[in-house]
């Protein structure tokens, strides 16, 4: 978690983590861009996983992506972006369910 640690020296908004393995989708970019725009509704945005949950799509983003709350337990996380409000909290555990793409 050495990437919540230096985060909040960085002037950056988002920080995004992920696994040293993950592939990225050629759709990442307009994906997250849209995400973005409405990251006043979380604080963790869960990008992959080992599977999809029980999630209720509450925003159309890209394609086949959207903004939505699972709500199930969710198996691992490839990666997610966090907000500099929950990386003040970073000792915290993150609840990846609070959003997923």
């Amino acid at each position: 978690m050495i990437a919540l640690e230096t985060f909040p020296s960085t002037d950056e908004e988002f920080a995004i983590i992920g696994e040293d393995d993950i592939v990225i989708n050629q759709d990442f970019e307009a994906v997250l861009a849209k995400a973005l725009r409405y990251s006043g509704f979380w604080n963790v945005l869960r990008l992959s996983g080992l599977s999809q949950g029980r999630p209720i799509n509450s925003i159309k983003l890209v394609g086949e992506y959207y903004l939505g709350v699972n709500l199930g337990r969710v198996k691992g996380s490839g990666a997610y972006v966090v907000d500099r409000n929950r990386s003040a909290c970073s000792s915290a555990p993150i609840d990846a369910n609070v959003a997923s793409l």
